[in-house]
């Protein structure tokens, strides 16, 4: 990921994760400099509804963008989704992963792997600005110095690879994928 990138932002309506991922991988992609074009902002909020975006409808908005920005999006589903898949993509040159988690009730957006630590940002803030932490499994990281003064602008959540990919889902349990049936990534990177 590009280290001069402004900061993601955080949803301000309800159902609006994936929407807000999609453009924060969108920055992390191209930079300062890319703004993501009215039009396709437009189709994002026409698409989603009060439960989210589909996975149908999904499909439908990466067609749309891989086709106009000359982006390689790979998609995989359910049993599909391991620790090999994962690593091989993110590890990548400038490639991105949005990630259903909660059995697909939520998406977040994972910028980078360092050994079996996922470097994320989720963009419900109050998911995260509680800087929770679960036995080492995750651990939110909403501000970028100990005074709690500065916001991290692009990281606000680190996840064990391990525990991303825990199924069943317990109550206790923040940023699992959940249910395999309705697991869902898309790692997106520029073509050159």
């Amino acid at each position: 990921m590009k280290n001069n990138i402004q900061p993601f932002s955080y949803q301000q309506s309800s159902h609006s994760c994936w929407i807000v991922s999609f453009h924060n991988a969108m920055m992390a992609i191209y930079g300062t400099s890319y703004k993501v074009p009215h039009d396709m902002s437009k189709l994002f909020y026409n698409i989603s509804s009060d439960d989210g975006v589909s996975n149908r409808d999904m499909e439908t908005i990466l067609k749309h963008v891989r086709d106009r920005n000359r982006l390689k999006i790979v998609s995989f589903k359910k049993k599909h989704i391991n620790r090999k898949i994962i690593r091989r993509h993110l590890k990548k040159n400038n490639t991105v992963m949005i990630c259903d988690i909660n059995s697909g009730k939520h998406s977040v957006l994972v910028t980078d792997i360092q050994e079996d630590e996922l470097i994320a940002f989720d963009p419900d803030w109050d998911s995260v600005m509680t800087g929770d932490h679960y036995k080492k499994k995750f651990t939110c990281c909403p501000y970028g110095d100990e005074e709690k003064n500065l916001l991290n602008p692009n990281h606000n959540v680190s996840i064990k690879i391990d525990h991303l990919l825990k199924d069943p889902i317990h109550k206790k349990d923040k940023f699992v994928m959940g249910d395999v049936s309705k697991r869902h990534v898309a790692f997106i990177s520029k073509l050159k």
